[in-house]
């Protein structure tokens, strides 16, 4: 039973990495709008 045990421990710090870099990716996208919405406000002043 002690494997099984363990086994559960890694697959919840496994779920809890993943969510952690699903986090970091949501973060990542928000900033790449950011920085388009940036570029594409300076295209309009620049016309």
């Amino acid at each position: 039973m002690k494997v099984f045990h363990d086994n559960e421990k890694l697959i919840r710090f496994s779920n809890r990495n993943i969510h952690v870099t699903i986090e970091s990716i949501q973060l990542a996208n928000g900033n790449i709008g950011t920085i388009t919405n940036q570029s594409d406000n300076q295209k309009e002043k620049t016309r």
